[in-house]
């Protein structure tokens, strides 16, 4: 195909993407989910203080008393090199050459778009080295449209997944770039300067696994690549040390990060490329049996370092071994994260509805040729499918790995002139596709902010916005306020006040703290709060009328009951009514009904000094009620 042509189609591709990722902001321009008030308070504080404030940066507005110590306990790749693309952009002192006078809210806002374009091209480019160019605009298409990969990259989602995914796949395609049909050992490689590729996407690798934990989950496959290239091809796996020891390097730089040397990713990459290298030498002289001995030797150990306190300590986050080890017995609060909770073939299906026969066909054929890149493609499928099943948040890897190995699929069905016919019954299923699985669809929902956390209210309102206005101008700077942590960061992010938990879930013991007094009778629980230094305290409340006309509470703190008590390592009661957020509710339940409390009963029984817009408007079907309670002299 004629180059001109190809870059305009890239181009159009990555409009789609960005144009799909923008759909949200018809709602206005509002960050989506918890965690983007986090990176954005943070995005602030580095324009306005520096990196090296940043890294000494001990935050006394949340985890109060304690604090927390932010280099230490965040995505630091992420967070510096943010406020560098910010730059040229923004409108901060900082910003030198304010290009586009953007806020630092709305750039968090547009960034996941842009990456997602950006991210778009790489998948175009990886695409195209495992195959041709038909490859990459099939991948990049399916990348721009792909639910598991749009819900976690629309506009405001400003987390880590989407720089993070950029990272990882464009070191990704550094990596192939370096090793496809490559034969050549150390000197031939120094020459043709594929070292320079390898040692670029060892680094690119590095600020991955920095920016996002879930990167990590590209090592796998890649080193299931190193493995079976030094089983079966006898190449000079040694040239993989390049990227192997960059990577491990570079990461040893970042305060956090589980691809250091002494961390669980960093150890596993060293031994895995160690192995690989140690095949070549080998499988000469020794039977097959050894190597499978060895295979199993690595498992074992892999499965025993996730099972023990070492690995814990030693760059394992339990938010993803489960992802790798189902059985794994999760603790309560990582269980209460609904992202990480596991995955369905319902949903699977729905999402990949027309790439799983694809992906078949690829994996099919990556068996049978054994060629090395279909190989590669297949690992990623393999692992995306392991992962994407277990673990929700992870669905985005099985959506890649599908992408792939339908690439493969894709491209040789075309050089097929007889099933040439099956292309354009395909694509015409994909045109006609009925809208309720329509991928751009699927994924426009309101900001979570504007639903009070509750994806099936829509359109939203702006209370709980109103509600943290509020609190920036009413309350005390030194107020402490109490909420479940799921909030933390919107109050912290918002209304710059100090809170006592938050989305970071790195104090447990707080966390059941907050539980307990949840679950205790009011007056207990309200003490118990103030023992923790809270003067204040926000109840959440989402609900919608059914058909009937009658009030269903679909989110909110009372609908977390189950947590409130499972910290504590209790059952939850079936009766309501007891017990301080039951009381502080404004819905009580009754004869199997959820009844709306009177105004003047939150106000005078309770202490409500505050009540949410929403509350008021009886016409509506939907309440997003945010409730503040002066606890100081209750």
């Amino acid at each position: 195909m004629d180059n001109r042509i190809l870059v305009v189609l890239v181009i159009g591709l990555i409009a789609l993407s960005m144009t799909i990722r923008m759909q949200p902001l018809e709602y206005g321009w509002e960050l989506d989910g918890m965690d983007s008030f986090y990176n954005y308070r943070v995005l602030n504080y580095l324009e306005e203080n520096g990196l090296q404030s940043y890294l000494e940066w001990q935050d006394d507005k949340v985890w109060y008393p304690e604090g927390r110590n932010i280099s230490a306990t965040s995505q630091v790749a992420f967070h510096v090199l943010s406020a560098f693309i910010y730059q040229p952009f923004g409108d901060a002192p900082s910003a030198s050459k304010n290009l586009l006078d953007f806020t630092t809210y709305e750039f968090a806002i547009i960034f996941p778009v842009v990456m997602g374009g950006a991210t778009t091209a790489v998948m175009y480019g990886i695409g195209s080295k495992l195959r041709d160019w038909r490859a990459g605009l099939f991948c990049a298409f399916f990348f721009a449209v792909s639910v598991p990969i749009l819900v976690r990259g629309m506009a405001g989602w400003f987390r880590s997944e989407p720089f993070g995914l950029f990272l990882g796949l464009l070191a990704l395609f550094l990596f192939i770039s370096a090793v496809r049909n490559n034969n050549d050992g150390l000197i031939e490689t120094w020459r043709n300067k594929s070292w320079l590729k390898l040692l670029a996407g060892g680094v690119v690798m590095a600020f991955a696994v920095s920016a996002w934990g879930g990167a990590l989950f590209f090592i796998i496959p890649i080193l299931i690549f190193m493995l079976s290239e030094g089983i079966r091809r006898k190449k000079h796996t040694i040239i993989y040390a390049y990227f192997t020891v960059i990577a491990v390097a570079v990461s040893s730089l970042f305060e956090r990060s589980t691809l250091q040397w002494e961390d669980f990713g960093g150890l596993g990459l060293l031994f895995g490329t160690a192995v690989s290298c140690m095949f070549v030498r080998v499988s000469r002289k020794v039977s097959i049996v050894f190597i499978v001995v060895i295979v199993a030797l690595i498992a074992i150990l892999f499965i025993l370092f996730y099972g023990t306190e070492f690995g814990t300590e030693h760059g394992l986050n339990t938010r993803y071994v489960n992802a790798v080890l189902p059985s794994f017995d999760r603790n309560p609060i990582v269980a209460s994260i609904s992202e990480h909770t596991h995955n369905n073939l319902m949903n699977v299906f729905s999402h990949t509805i027309f790439l799983l026969p694809l992906a078949v066909i690829g994996a099919i054929y990556a068996i049978k040729k054994r060629d090395s890149m279909a190989g590669l493609a297949l690992a990623f499928g393999v692992v995306g499918v392991f992962v994407g099943l277990n673990y929700v948040r992870l669905e985005m890897f099985l959506s890649i790995g599908v992408i792939l190995l339908g690439s493969i699929a894709f491209v040789e069905i075309i050089n097929s002139k007889k099933v040439k016919p099956v292309i354009f019954i395909i694509l015409l299923v994909v045109i006609t596709l009925p809208a309720a699985l329509n991928w751009s669809e699927m994924v426009v929902n309101p900001p979570s902010i504007m639903n009070g956390g509750a994806p099936t209210v829509s359109p939203g309102n702006d209370d709980w916005v109103k509600a943290m206005k509020w609190v920036e101008l009413n309350t005390p700077e030194d107020a402490v306020i109490a909420a479940w942590w799921d909030y933390g960061y919107w109050i912290t992010g918002l209304s710059e006040r100090t809170t006592l938990q938050d989305g970071a879930a790195n104090r447990p013991d707080r966390m059941k703290d907050v539980a307990e007094a949840y679950t205790s009778e009011k007056s207990v629980g309200i003490e118990k709060l103030r023992e923790l230094g809270a003067n204040y305290l926000i109840v959440n409340t989402v609900a919608m009328k059914d058909s009937d006309g009658y009030w269903q509470v679909i989110g909110g703190d009372i609908m977390k009951r189950q947590w409130h008590y499972e910290y504590q390592g209790l059952e939850e009661p079936v009766d309501y009514g007891y017990s301080l957020i039951d009381q502080l509710t404004p819905f009580e339940y009754s004869d199997e009904k959820w009844t709306l409390k009177s105004k003047g009963s939150l106000i005078l029984d309770h202490g409500a000094v505050y009540i949410s817009p929403s509350f008021d408007a009886y016409e509506d079907t939907k309440i997003v009620a945010v409730v503040i309670y002066d606890i100081r002299g209750a």
